[in-house]
């Protein structure tokens, strides 16, 4: 079994990274308040940011906090409907601990790819180098 930070959003659940130690052999369960994708194309820039509750069952305990993490990325040359991508830094900051971890990946950062196999006025298909596939919906302007 391995242990993951789990993300709940509507009624599906995707692993994110793993968080809890393996020797626990447990799930933390988080409840997604806001997730938010901050694209800026002209700086090849986005920001996922990601506020979330934690349930860590041992503990009996509930966390809340944030994950940010800055992505930049620059389109292939090879196809036109993939970009690659290089996670540049990552940031953990959780309320009732006064913890605010900062890593920033530099020239060290994983890289990847993402692929959009379709797209409408509402709804994004992208694919990523290690086969998930996001679903994105755009939010409504009203």
């Amino acid at each position: 079994m391995r242990s993951a930070l789990l993300i709940k959003y509507g009624t599906k659940y995707q692993s994110l990274l793993p968080l809890c130690p393996k020797r626990l052999m447990i799930h933390c369960i988080v409840s997604s308040h806001d997730l938010r994708h901050a694209i800026n194309i002209k700086k090849q820039r986005v920001r996922n940011v990601v506020r979330f509750v934690m349930n860590i069952p041992l503990a009996s305990s509930v966390l809340q906090g944030t994950l940010t993490v800055d992505i930049t990325f620059v389109p292939s040359s090879s196809d036109f409907r993939r970009i690659d991508v290089k996670f540049q830094k990552c940031q953990l900051t959780l309320s009732k601990i006064p913890l605010n971890i900062s890593i920033p990946l530099g020239f060290i950062g994983p890289t990847g790819w993402l692929r959009t196999t379709y797209v409408d006025q509402d709804l994004r298909i992208t694919r990523g180098h290690k086969g998930s596939v996001f679903l994105l919906l755009r939010k409504s302007q009203k």
